[in-house]
Formats: structure tokens, C-alpha cells, sequence
């Protein structure tokens, strides 16, 4: 039978620590001091197609531009670039990033590659956005290439993203090289989220109480699928590009619903009204976005501007609350709370700015203080555990008091009726 209060040596446990230790420290050193086994690392240099490009506008007159750029263009109008390969031009693809533009690749007049869901998606105007290959070969060489690009929305009307040329294998080596830190992130926050959902809703079952930190766990849930759905690389995540796309928006404006839920649970319901009211507010705003976006009357990215205030309103919302409890003593626990908030809040206030220009940041802010957030809460909810813990072990040497006092109690009144029945007898 094994002992109740067995423990294993600390002798053991030091030893094996310090060897994990060591090992990690080994990896490290080998990492940043060692052999680099990728000697043939893709420059951006390497692939990047450094043509000349002629803009052809609507009225027929041409103009030189710089690629890659933004230039004005109407929504609806297509964009039409063209320039001629090299002589000596022998690469196998050309590829072109489409910010929700419909992209049609031309050599010498023939329609070589073309992009588009209007035929097959279901809702929405535009075609997701996505690197788009055409294929090619040395027999191109010389010939003229003709780029055209279509979008129903002005936020990206008129972008022209970098065009690359070479092996399509070492193009996404280079896109991952260049944005893979971003994807693998977002699918860390996913699992920390996922399993910081599992593991309150798993303490709320045993200390019969709702967790703070299972709404946490939502917020980095739909944050990490935001970053998915921003990734560069989410065409070859999942099958559906154009969802995984869509879904991004849609956690942008629901995303303050479990803020809301998670700052209401911390601060015991002390702003109960004002949260639900502003949660009503998110709700409608998706309502009405959605039906929108399903009659194709706006997109969401068109009407993401709507989401992107009822989002700031609730992080103000949040920190002028937290701000008004700091004043009173008995609830300044909750600064490093606070602290963690306003790192998340710079976060995606950077994240939400960068939405509105070419250049994405892709999630890296919103990331690393999702994970800092996480942090403290996980400090937090083992206090609160603990808190619980002496609060119920103190309620059980109450309870076991009351017991022996009333078996106390009931000995003395046996007693005491025995001694009375003895002297009767007498």
C-alpha cells in the first residue's frame, strides 16, 4: 500500500530539473551559435520580379509606377498593370498577393491564371484575399505580362502587392520565412485559449462557481482566430480561405462580449448595467453587419469601422471602471488585472489602427499581451483557488466543531439522564 504522504526525494526531482535545464540551455547555444542547416536561405531579392510596370488607365493614357504601391483607383474598376519579361526570364511562377481583389494573369494576350469566387462564394462581394500563382516558363520569355485587378470595396482598390518570380516551392518558403512566426503564435493562443477554457469550466464544476478566467479564454480563442484569419498563410490552413477570412471579422465584433463578461465577473457585477447594455450594442452591430454582408449590400470589411468603436468604447469602458475601483482600497487587488488590460488595449488599438493601411502587423501585439494577460490571470485564479481552499477548509473545522459540540452536548444530556434515572432508583 502506498504511503498517503509519500513524496519523491528532493535529491531526485533537483537532479532531474537541473538536466532539463542543461538541455534547453544546450538547445539554445546550438540555435544561435551553431551550424545554420538552411545555407540556401530565400532573400527577398531572390524572388521579387524587378520589372518595369506600366499602369494603362481607363481612357487609354499610360503611366510608369512603382511596384508594390497604392494608387487611386475606384472600387469596381480594374486595375491593369503590364510589363514585359526579361529575354533571359526562366522562372516557373510569378505570384501576386490579392487584398480581396479578383486577379487575372495575361502572357501575350492569353488569359494564363485567374482568381476569382464570385462563381461559387456565398456571401460577400469581394474574393478573399490570397497569394495567386501563375504558372511559366523560359518559352515566356520576352512576352508581354498583363496583370489586371478588381475589387468592389475602396479599401483596397488600387493596391498592387509585391510580385514575386521563381519556384513556387521557394515562394512559400519565403512567405513562411516572412510570416510563419505570426501563424504559429495565433495557433499557440488557440490551444492556450482552448485549454484555459477546459481548465475553468473544469474548477467551476469542482468548486461549484464560475471562473473569471474561462472568458479570458474565449477572448484569446476568437483573438488567435482573428490572427488566423490574418495570417498570410491561412490558404494553406484550412480548405476555405474565403471562411476562415469572414470568421475574422466576425470575432472583431463580438470579441467585447466575453471582455465585457470577463471585467463584469472580476468586479462582482459592481457595473453590471452599463456592460450589459454596451453587449446589447456589439450584438445588434453584428446583427445588422451580418445582414448586410448577406445582402450583399456591404462587406464586412466596409463596415468594420462601426465594430472598431464599440470595441474602443469597451476597453474605455473597462479601464474608467478599473480606475474608479483602484480608488477604493478593498478593491485594489485587482491592479495587476488592470496592468495586463491596458497592455491588451495598447495591443489591439495598434492592431486595429494597422487594419486601415497595406501593411498588416498580423496579430504579433495582440499575441504577446494575450499571453501577459493570461499570465496574471493564471496568478490571480490560483490565489482565488487558494482563497477558496482556507475559506473551505475553515468552514469544514467549523462544521466539525458543531459536531463535536453537539455530540458533546448529546453525551452530557445522556449523562445527565442517567445520573437523574440512577437517583429515582435510589
Amino acid at each position: 500500500m502506498t504511503k498517503e504522504n509519500y513524496k519523491i526525494s528532493k535529491i531526485q526531482i533537483g537532479f532531474y530539473y537541473l538536466l532539463m535545464f542543461l538541455i534547453l540551455i544546450w538547445f539554445l547555444v546550438i540555435q544561435f551559435t551553431g551550424i545554420n542547416n538552411h545555407n540556401a536561405k530565400i532573400q527577398s531579392s531572390d524572388i521579387t520580379y524587378r520589372g518595369t510596370f506600366t499602369w494603362i488607365h481607363s481612357d487609354g493614357s499610360k503611366e510608369q509606377i512603382a511596384v508594390p504601391g497604392h494608387y487611386n483607383v475606384p472600387a469596381k474598376e480594374t486595375m491593369v498593370i503590364t510589363t514585359t519579361l526579361p529575354e533571359n526570364y526562366t522562372q516557373s511562377s510569378l505570384a501576386i498577393r490579392s487584398s480581396l481583389q479578383d486577379i487575372r494573369f495575361y502572357i501575350d494576350g492569353v488569359l494564363r491564371t485567374e482568381y476569382s469566387t464570385k462563381d461559387h462564394r456565398l456571401t460577400g462581394k469581394n474574393s478573399a484575399s490570397c497569394y495567386v500563382f501563375c504558372p511559366t516558363s523560359a518559352a515566356d520569355a520576352g512576352k508581354e505580362l498583363r496583370i489586371e485587378l478588381t475589387t468592389n470595396t475602396s479599401n483596397y482598390s488600387g493596391v498592387v502587392n509585391e510580385i514575386y518570380s521563381g519556384d513556387k516551392s521557394d515562394i512559400w518558403e519565403y512567405i513562411f520565412e516572412s510570416y510563419g512566426l505570426e501563424t504559429i503564435i495565433a495557433f499557440f493562443i488557440l490551444f492556450a485559449g482552448i485549454i484555459t477554457i477546459l481548465f475553468s469550466i473544469a474548477l467551476g464544476i469542482v468548486y461549484d462557481r464560475k471562473f473569471d478566467m474561462e472568458y479570458l479564454g474565449w477572448c484569446m480563442t476568437m483573438g488567435a482566430t482573428w490572427m488566423l484569419g490574418e495570417s498570410k498563410l491561412r490558404q494553406l490552413i484550412v480548405p476555405n480561405p474565403s471562411a476562415l477570412g469572414t470568421l475574422c471579422f466576425v470575432m472583431i465584433m463580438l470579441v467585447p462580449i466575453p471582455v465585457l463578461f470577463y471585467a463584469d465577473l472580476i468586479q462582482q457585477g459592481r457595473y453590471k448595467k452599463p456592460y450589459f447594455y454596451l453587449g446589447c450594442a456589439a450584438f445588434g452591430n453584428f446583427l445588422i453587419c451580418l445582414v448586410l454582408h448577406l445582402t450583399g449590400t456591404a462587406d464586412f470589411i466596409e463596415t468594420l469601422p462601426g465594430a472598431h468603436v464599440i470595441l474602443a468604447v469597451t476597453f474605455f469602458l473597462v479601464f474608467l471602471t478599473f480606475c474608479l475601483d483602484m480608488r477604493k482600497k478593498e478593491y485594489r487587488k485587482n491592479k495587476l488585472v488592470l496592468i495586463g488590460l491596458i497592455i491588451a488595449m495598447l495591443a489591439i488599438a495598434i492592431e486595429s489602427i494597422s487594419t486601415y493601411f497595406v501593411v498588416l502587423i498580423s496579430g504579433l501585439f495582440i499575441g504577446g499581451s494575450m499571453l501577459i494577460l493570461l499570465f496574471i490571470n493564471i496568478i490571480r485564479t490560483i490565489k482565488n483557488v487558494h482563497t477558496i481552499e482556507m475559506h473551505r477548509q475553515k468552514e469544514e473545522l467549523l462544521k466539525r466543531k458543531r459536531q463535536m459540540e453537539k455530540i458533546s452536548l448529546q453525551m452530557m444530556q445522556t449523562l445527565s439522564t442517567t445520573i437523574e434515572a440512577k437517583d429515582e432508583y435510589t
